[in-house]
C-alpha cells in the first residue's frame, strides 16, 4: 500500500475529525478554507483522488458531502466511518 503524503495525511484527519464532530463530511470548499495552502479548489478534488486511489475514502460524487472514510491514517485495516450526507 502506498504511503500518504504530509497533506494527504492532514486532509484525511481532518475529514475524520469533522465525521466525528458533526457526524457529515465536509466538503470540497470546507476542506479548501481549511487547507489556504492548497491554493485552487480543483487540487483538493486531486488530493480526494489520490485518498481514494490509495483506498483511504471511497467518494460519492453525486453526493455535496460524498465521502466514506474506509481507514485513518493508521489504520491497515477498514473503519467504516460513512460520512455520505
Amino acid at each position: 500500500m502506498k504511503r500518504l503524503t504530509h497533506r494527504q495525511r492532514e486532509v484525511l484527519q481532518f475529514i475524520i475529525d469533522e465525521v466525528v464532530e458533526h457526524g457529515v463530511a465536509p466538503t470540497i470548499d470546507e476542506i479548501h478554507a481549511e487547507f489556504p495552502v492548497i491554493k485552487h479548489r480543483s487540487l483538493v478534488g486531486r488530493v480526494l483522488d489520490a485518498l481514494e486511489s490509495k483506498r483511504y475514502i471511497k467518494r460519492v460524487r453525486s453526493k455535496k458531502r460524498g465521502v466514506i472514510v474506509v481507514r485513518g491514517p493508521d489504520q491497515p485495516r477498514h473503519i467504516h466511518l460513512k460520512c455520505s450526507a
